[in-house]
């Protein structure tokens, strides 16, 4: 009731549309469930993937949605809609059957949180995920059951089937978890986002207060959480935990399989980023999709929405933690 009461508070459209789809699952679980055995046999007929898979990913806040939806918007390439949030057990049927039915998705870059009202807009589909990495989304996977990695290679082997394209989907907590799901799905890749790590941890501190009205609750996977620590340094230690875990990430898998990306670099310079996305990660022309408009460009926020002495109070804890 406290998320309802703040998200209502927000006066955002997309803040509203996420209420609704969740009203709307609520609805057609129904259908959800109706359509789950042939969903399932979907899945027993698949074969694995052979296109590239793109895992956008990277510290929660760090940009993760509008570089998913702008790449989503100008490659040919397929994507998981909000329809994956309204079906959680038939997601591949649901958008089968109602896609081309519903308003074609146009990226106006917005959203709330990753949220979009549109239904055939992109969602990071944490539902879909909870199936392979477990429901408790605050607990690291550094291996999957031998069930489970046969489970993920057969949904995405027949999302393939239906889109018949390589997909982009986001999902931050896999900047932690990457490696049981490259080991699991050979052509996986991931594009790790990287930010100013000072207007991260603001970030992730205003997301605490807006999303929990908790200083004290993380907002998103927090590695190396301390109860005792106060929320200035929980945030800093999280954005620090984050940062080097996108670094070993690159490291294990190398360039042909992943990409650590600065926000900033994306947001001044899209085009060219796109084009070393496109041909370095996804083995795809660029100049195959939709072309950005010319001198596009996205705007990099450096406000500082905190008081002159917390956000000192970040400086400080980033500047230590990270020369630890």
């Amino acid at each position: 009731m406290g998320l309802a009461r703040r998200l209502l508070g927000s006066g955002d459209a997309d803040a509203y549309a996420a209420m609704g789809h969740a009203a709307l699952g609520v609805a057609c679980a129904p259908l959800d469930l109706l359509l789950e055995p042939s969903e399932r046999r979907l899945y027993q007929a698949a074969s694995p993937p052979v296109l590239p898979q793109l895992f956008v990913c990277g510290p929660p806040r760090s940009g993760t949605t509008l570089v998913a939806q702008a790449l989503i918007a100008h490659l040919p390439v397929a994507w998981l809609s909000n329809l994956t949030a309204v079906f959680p057990r038939s997601p591949i049927r649901a958008m089968r059957l109602f896609s081309r039915r519903l308003t074609p998705w146009r990226a106006n870059y917005r959203s709330y949180y990753g949220r979009s009202r549109l239904l055939n807009a992109p969602n990071d589909s944490l539902q879909i995920w909870d199936r392979w990495l477990g429901a408790d989304r605050t607990r690291l996977r550094v291996e999957l059951t031998a069930e489970e990695r046969e489970a993920m290679v057969r949904f995405f082997g027949a999302l393939e089937q239906l889109t018949r394209h390589p997909l982009i989907t986001k999902n931050n907590n896999l900047n932690l978890q990457a490696l049981p799901v490259a080991a699991a799905l050979p052509t996986a890749r991931f594009l790790v986002l990287d930010r100013e790590p000072e207007f991260l941890a603001q970030a992730l501190l205003v997301a605490r207060r807006e999303i929990h009205g908790n200083l004290s609750a993380p907002y998103g996977l927090h590695p190396d959480f301390r109860a005792e620590d106060d929320p200035i340094t929980s945030v800093c230690r999280q954005v620090v935990a984050h940062r080097r875990a996108g670094a070993d990430l690159h490291a294990a898998l190398g360039p042909a399989r992943s990409m650590v990306l600065p926000y900033e670099e994306f947001c001044t310079h899209p085009e060219a980023a796109m084009a070393r996305i496109a041909t370095g990660l996804l083995g795809i022309d660029p100049a195959t999709g939709c072309p950005m408009p010319q001198g596009l460009r996205f705007t990099v926020s450096r406000k500082r929405r905190l008081q002159p002495d917390e956000f000192a109070a970040i400086e400080e804890g980033l500047g230590r933690l990270e020369g630890a």
